[in-house]
């Protein structure tokens, strides 16, 4: 029985939504044990390991197991949505139906190259607007696979240029999104729009050709060569797959749509006001997002409904954080000078000097009234004090302690979530130090061997001991071993500098950001790549977290991107694709 009929006697039109739920996990798990399923992580990968164990011993040869697997985890995920104890966040039929329809792509022979799901994309039209679509290409092979997507009929039809090429890593998926132009009417019903993909594998000669050009134009040249010859050789095995474009009405309530119950949701904001994103920030409690832009522009925005609430234009700054604890924003500038806003607007700023030049980076203490500032110029990092009696109207913070030691600009300035007493700063003269707030005499230095610089850093919590993670120059994030004061990892694929790396804890992934426009999701244990993400906004500035949502905030040259990960979802994969490896 539905909670609402056992709790107050209600009937409503999703009570069978939730019956169907409970059928479904029942089917699945094999047993009536639905209240103790309910969401738990192990129970999950418990019955999809399950489902796995009986596929490999049952699937005829040449069946994908793994599409199968997913197509197991799929449903579990949309019965969960089923049985959701409030009746308003539960699908209707129609989204139940059309999520189950979508796993039927899931299921290809295994001599394909490429899983590829969706093959109909569905844009969901609304006037004047852009739509996004997200496609998934997941490679089963031990070799790279190219992939390349063209469109013959309307290429104007589309925001994201075309034709996009890339390559997927072995065991990896690949995540492509996909945006229209904007649009006053749709396009007629009975339209036959399609995009085509091609995919090959790619020999170790091909990778390196492919890594070492040094433009976008020369790199779409050798990916059209490529393919040009793998159609005319018949040696070669090239896939090929008809991807449906399909302009759907917007659904009636956006926080349950197909795309939400399959786990895969995306939102780009493309306006003018949301290019050339310098920094994000999410608020750790309100629907809030901060961007600052390399015009000096500095906007706060509601997530939920992708407006600005209001825009600080009086003083340009390029690096922004909440500071939440006051409802105040800090930022700083190009001229070394940091200003403190109210998140409202309504006070006037304070504005004061705190460096020689161009502020790079500010850290705000999770508890305490402190905040670091690092700077471009003079190559310091700086803690500023304001007292519990402080106002807009009492002037400049106080500088109580200024940290030296780095001989180029420091980068990145972040606090220890474990032990916010220290922090971590990255530096272009390619070190890497932990600080004290007690001590202006460094604890800890750990120094790159390579020159390029680092330009990123985030802690590592949670293992027995703790790492680091930075991203530098030479196109790699490291893994720095904390107790041993050394490096542990290359975690490498990007194609140019890795411009943000982020540690998300509760699903203990990394995430790094790069200026070739792709973002990688890492697993934070055995630093397995298990998703390249495509956005097609250009370069990867920031990254922020909302954990509510479950939902990445992805600064970009060419706009905002806010797109759902299930990170469950790419465990289990990750886990099952690794069981099959020789």
């Amino acid at each position: 029985m539905a909670p609402e009929y056992i709790n107050i006697g209600v009937i409503s039109n999703k009570h069978d939504i939730f019956c169907l739920g409970v059928i479904m996990l029942e089917m699945i798990t094999g047993h009536k044990d639905y209240p103790e399923f309910e969401t738990q992580k192990d129970s999950i990968e418990l019955v999809v390991g399950m489902w796995r164990k009986r596929l490999q011993q049952e699937t005829s040869k040449g069946r994908s197991v793994e599409g199968y697997c997913r197509q197991v985890m799929a449903c579990i995920l949309i019965a969960l949505k089923c049985v959701d104890f409030d009746r308003h966040d539960r699908p209707d039929i129609g989204e139940v139906a059309r999520a189950l329809d979508e796993t039927e792509t899931w299921i290809h022979d295994d001599s394909d190259l490429l899983d590829v799901h969706p093959t109909d994309l569905r844009f969901a039209f609304k006037p004047k607007k852009h739509a996004s679509c997200l496609v998934q290409l997941h490679n089963k092979q031990d070799d790279l696979v190219a992939f390349r997507i063209m469109c013959h009929k309307s290429p104007k039809r589309y925001h994201t240029s075309l034709p996009l090429h890339g390559m997927v890593p072995p065991r990896c998926t690949y995540t492509l999104a996909l945006m229209t132009s904007k649009q006053l009417k749709p396009p007629p019903s009975d339209s036959d729009e399609a995009l085509v993909l091609w995919s090959v594998a790619v020999s170790h000669s091909q990778e390196l050709q492919l890594k070492i050009l040094s433009n976008q134009a020369s790199a779409s040249r050798e990916y059209e060569n490529m393919f040009r010859k793998a159609q005319e050789s018949a040696d070669d095995e090239m896939q090929e797959v008809t991807l449906k474009c399909i302009s759907a009405p917007p659904p009636a309530d956006e926080e349950a749509t197909s795309s939400d119950l399959s786990g895969q949701k995306i939102e780009i904001i493309a306006t003018l006001n949301a290019h050339k994103v310098s920094s994000v920030q999410v608020h750790p409690t309100e629907p809030w997002i901060l961007t600052t832009h390399e015009g000096g522009n500095l906007r706060r925005w509601n997530y939920k409904t992708t407006e600005v609430l209001n825009s600080f234009e009086d003083e340009a700054v390029y690096i922004a954080k909440f500071i939440p604890q006051e409802e105040w924003i800090v930022a700083g500038d190009g001229n070394g000078w940091i200003h403190v806003f109210s998140c409202d607007g309504y006070q006037d700023p304070t504005s004061f000097e705190a460096h020689d030049g161009h502020i790079m980076s500010l850290a705000v203490h999770p508890t305490d009234s402190y905040v670091l500032s690092s700077s471009h110029d003079d190559h310091l990092i700086k803690l500023w004090h304001w007292d519990m009696h402080w106002d807009f109207k009492k002037g400049p913070w106080a500088c109580t302690r200024t940290f030296e030691g780095h001989t180029d600009r420091v980068s990145q300035l972040v606090f220890n979530r474990e032990d916010p007493g220290c922090f971590a700063s990255a530096s272009w003269d390619g070190t890497v130090k932990i600080w004290s707030l007690n001590s202006d005499v460094c604890k800890t230095i750990m120094s790159d061997t390579h020159q390029d610089g680092l330009l990123c850093v985030d802690f590592i919590t949670g293992a027995d001991h703790q790492h680091l993670i930075t991203g530098s120059k030479d196109q790699t994030a490291q893994i720095w071993d904390l107790e041993i004061h050394r490096r542990r990892e290359y975690l490498q694929g990007h194609t140019d500098h890795v411009s943000v790396v982020y540690y998300q804890p509760d699903h203990q992934k990394l995430i790094t950001g790069s200026l070739d426009g792709t973002i990688r999701i890492w697993d934070a244990t055995t630093y397995r790549l298990e998703n390249v993400i495509a956005l097609n906004l250009g370069a990867v500035s920031d990254v922020g977290y909302i954990e509510e949502l479950q939902r990445i905030i992805v600064g970009c040259y060419q706009g905002i991107a806010m797109m759902e990960i299930n990170f469950h979802e790419l465990s289990i994969a990750s886990k099952g694709r690794m069981q099959i490896m020789p």
